[in-house]
């Protein structure tokens, strides 16, 4: 199925094949649904229907930061546009201000927020390390805990439940190489003096070579 995430507003995390509508889910694991003027809940989803918003290298950005800044201003005047739901003139033209906004946010500059003792930034996006069985879902750090990360679960079996993982029970988003050459990793196993990750960087250079020719 094909998805124009472009059309997604801001806030979007997934969407309903069911209804056709961009969903929101909140870190309370309230779950939201795009009214096409505002973000309209608590909605009931059928968690068989739900789509996640597709990353690649999903990151924080520092609240000091351009981007953050401009984008902030850009979602209050969203939320003032949806005050004024019922003026059609007024609300148009700050919803087409706050349109304008992100779009600058895009493109400004920015400055992404480190992990720091082993564990993502409250907001992050990230994975838990196999052999947890559901080492695919992505999940978004609500807070820290004695450190460790309380996440909410953001597609998967296990789509909004919250879980707590150790430093050493997560990992960032894999990319679609580095996830193709782990998993040749675990495939291949310990083959005496040659180490797993040699094997599996020579296997995927011998398929990327087959495919160029």
């Amino acid at each position: 199925m094909d998805i124009d995430w472009g059309k997604a507003p801001e806030g979007t995390t997934h969407y309903s094949t069911l209804s056709g509508n961009f969903l929101q889910l909140d870190d309370d694991g309230t779950w939201f649904r795009w009214s096409g003027v505002c973000w309209y809940g608590p909605y009931k989803v059928s968690h068989k229907s739900v789509i996640p918003r597709p990353t690649e290298k999903p990151h924080v950005m520092s609240d000091d930061c351009l981007a953050a800044k401009i984008g902030g201003v850009g979602n209050q005047i969203h939320n003032l546009a949806c005050t004024y739901w019922n003026n059609e003139y007024l609300y148009q033209h700050l919803s087409n201000l706050a349109c304008e906004l992100w779009g600058l946010a895009k493109e400004a500059p920015k400055q992404t927020v480190e992990w720091v003792d082993g564990l993502p930034p409250v907001g992050e996006m990230c994975q838990p390390k196999p052999p947890i069985w559901y080492s695919d879902a992505r999940l978004r750090v609500l807070c820290h805990d004695e450190g460790s990360a309380v996440c909410r679960v953001m597609d998967g079996d296990k789509l909004g439940s919250l879980v707590q993982l150790e430093p050493n029970e997560i990992r960032p988003i894999q990319t679609p190489e580095e996830k193709k050459r782990n998993e040749l990793i675990d495939i291949v196993g310990q083959r005496g003096s040659i180490s797993d990750a040699d094997i599996a960087d020579a296997v995927l250079k011998w398929m990327n070579n087959d495919e160029e020719n």
